[in-house]
């Protein structure tokens, strides 16, 4: 059986994380907080293990918490990056050209400014309607 995380559930478990309260994590989202801890809940009997640690300084995310703060920050990042992408398309672009560097060589201001002249060379020679995405792997 598949496990799916939806976004709003992992947004929710992001804020409650970062305010350390479930009140305050509602507030924030503009959900009730019997709303919150119920998905919470949800997500914890799904995955099988406790996600979070309810304390005297707050909630705190457990192991199995903290790897999934750092999942879903990155499923949610990926979500608003394909969104924006996409969204160019809507405003003309018709495809997109990419480039990627590899950090083979410890950046320096020179290798930096070739970067950007490689860079440059790319998106004016890119199509006019065209999206142009350089990656600098870190």
């Amino acid at each position: 059986m598949a496990r799916t995380f939806d976004p709003v559930t992992l947004r929710l478990f992001i804020a409650v994380c970062e305010e350390r309260n479930l009140a305050r994590a509602a507030e924030r989202e503009a959900i009730v907080a019997s709303a919150v801890s119920k998905r919470i809940a949800a997500i914890e009997a799904e995955v099988g293990a406790p996600l979070l640690v309810r304390g005297r300084r707050g909630i705190e995310p457990t192991a199995a918490g903290q790897a999934l703060l750092r999942q879903a920050r990155e499923a949610l990042g990926a979500m608003e990056r394909m969104h924006a992408e996409l969204s160019d398309f809507a405003t003309g672009v018709q495809s997109s050209a990419g480039v990627a560097a590899a950090p083979s060589v410890q950046p320096s201001n020179k290798s930096m400014s070739a970067v950007r002249v490689v860079r440059s060379s790319l998106c004016e020679s890119v199509q006019t309607g065209a999206r142009c995405v350089f990656y600098l792997a870190g």
